[in-house]
């Protein structure tokens, strides 16, 4: 058996599998979020992709980072009214979404609605079709990290588990409720807006730094005792 420096070294010396959506027909993909609005990659590096994202009602523009398996971070630059999810339902995933300046409205099934505006976050289980995002601003700055609790690996809940994760406390956060919103909190904010000062030439391992800080904060966070509101759709 590994121990936990071995472990840690395989997983940080990965490089991200940017295919990992090609390997089967039914996996989750972080791409799909965007329905058909996603037009075409514009940039694909060695950490990253970024993708154009148009449809009649203005233009975006998506970089995408595959973090650690199963493990995705996307920051978001759309001006657009709307953005459909068409994304076929995918019952082991969690979208977290963090709001930097705009506002999103989230349109589900039967006229229910949530939204998040600048400093909230929200959580919303993709077990279900997907919803429209809607943005009243037509201008929508944000991230969204999504976890594919099936797709993360041995190694990497082994060594989540060293550094105390709780993964499944936190999936139980979207089990209940199909979307869930944290108004804007001190505690997670600063991770975010981190996140949005990073030397290029650091980037990709910070971002997994502080995925790491996220899923930690996550792990001790009582919804019950914040600020939360909640959209069974």
């Amino acid at each position: 058996m590994k121990n936990a420096y071995e472990l840690a070294e395989n997983i940080l010396k990965s490089k991200p599998d940017k295919n990992i959506e090609l390997k089967s027909s039914d996996s989750f993909a972080s791409i799909e979020l965007y329905g058909t609005s996603a037009c075409k990659k514009v940039q694909d590096t060695e950490f990253c992709e970024c993708f154009h994202l148009e449809n009649e009602s203005g233009t975006g523009m998506i970089t995408l980072y595959h973090v650690f398996p199963g493990i995705d971070l996307v920051y978001n630059d759309i001006h657009m009214e709307y953005c459909n999810k068409e994304q076929k339902p995918a019952s082991s995933v969690m979208e977290i979404n963090y709001c930097m300046e705009g506002r999103c409205e989230c349109v589900f099934e039967q006229n229910e609605y949530g939204y998040i505006a600048a400093g909230d976050l929200s959580f919303c289980s993709l077990k279900k079709t997907g919803h429209v995002s809607e943005f009243p601003t037509s201008r929508y700055h944000g991230i969204t990290i999504t976890l594919d609790f099936s797709m993360i690996t041995d190694e990497m809940k082994r060594i989540l588990q060293l550094l105390s994760v709780n993964l499944e406390k936190i999936s139980n956060i979207s089990k209940t409720h199909s979307f869930t919103i944290i108004r804007a909190n001190q505690s997670i904010e600063h991770i975010f807006l981190e996140l949005y000062k990073i030397p290029e030439e650091i980037r990709y391992g910070y971002i997994r730094v502080k995925i790491l800080e996220l899923l930690l904060v996550l792990t001790g966070f009582d919804l019950k005792k914040n600020n939360s509101e909640h959209v069974s759709a």
